[in-house]
């Protein structure tokens, strides 16, 4: 993915808006095809700042629901989340300088908005030990992404409330972060897990098709977050689909088809054993 506005114009991205400090998120906002399923954010200065993903309003399941309305804010016929990758308060009105995006990447943390205040985003733990103690709960280890931790998992909870963002840890640091949304999307950026995937076995049986998995498995953010590391969406291969969660909402049984995606701070997720 390119990292800066002039790379993303060269590779056939296009700009759909501009750093304004009133909107609901910060950033310079580019697609590609005209596919909202990965937008990226750039600073005023072009240097790349975070991504977001959206759901259509008009999609039919009437996702999301209030609960979690935010950390989705509402943006024209679209519900949009946003990941920052800086401090956002710096984007849209400092940004960085080029000596600064040389030095430090891709980004310097992970930034979760939970408002309608970008600049009250929240700062993930690069420690999986700061993570605990935490309402963030601790998954299973997957390997090629880490252990999944999920924001206030129970299990008589109502998907209405499942927080659309998961984090992975690996070795103790954080390496990854990803989107689960439970709604069917058709963007092949989207990986759509099944129940079981969760660790749940009923009648229900979602298929995969090979149009809902992207021919390009990596699509990778240069150079190194933190300025060692690469970023990459990554679609993973069907057969390393498994158990994800320890405790698992039992209301995934009827959600139907789920639509996630994984974003990862790492140069080589093969290597992401937990």
């Amino acid at each position: 993915m390119p990292r800066t506005t002039a790379d993303a114009e060269h590779n056939g991205f296009k700009k759909i808006g501009g750093c304004d400090t009133t909107a609901h998120w910060r950033g310079q906002r580019y697609i590609k095809n005209d596919d909202y399923a990965v937008v990226l954010l750039y600073d005023i200065h072009g240097f790349i700042a975070g991504i977001q993903t959206t759901v259509p309003k008009d999609q039919g399941r009437n996702y999301p629901k209030p609960p979690i309305e935010p950390p989705f804010v509402s943006d024209g016929n679209r519900w949009v989340i946003s990941a920052y990758f800086v401090d956002p308060s710096t984007i849209c009105t400092k940004g960085r300088t080029v000596q600064e995006f040389n030095a430090e990447g891709t980004g310097t943390n992970l930034y979760i908005q939970n408002s309608t205040s970008p600049e009250h985003s929240v700062l993930i733990p690069h420690k999986e030990a700061d993570i605990r103690g935490t309402k963030w709960v601790e998954g299973n280890c997957f390997l090629t992404m880490g252990k999944h931790y999920w924001y206030n998992l129970k299990a008589d909870m109502s998907c209405d409330t499942v927080f659309p963002v998961f984090l992975l840890y690996n070795h103790g640091e954080l390496t990854a972060f990803g989107w689960a949304l439970i709604t069917n999307l058709t963007s092949t950026r989207y990986e759509h897990p099944t129940p079981s995937s969760f660790g749940l076995h009923n009648s229900v049986h979602h298929s995969y098709s090979t149009t809902n998995i992207s021919a390009t498995a990596q699509l990778q953010l240069h150079p190194p977050y933190r300025g060692e590391t690469d970023i990459w969406i990554c679609l993973p291969k069907i057969f390393f689909i498994k158990i994800f969660m320890k405790t698992v909402p039992t209301c995934l049984n009827t959600a139907g088809v789920l639509s996630t995606m994984h974003i990862y701070l790492t140069g080589n997720y093969a290597l992401d054993t937990c």
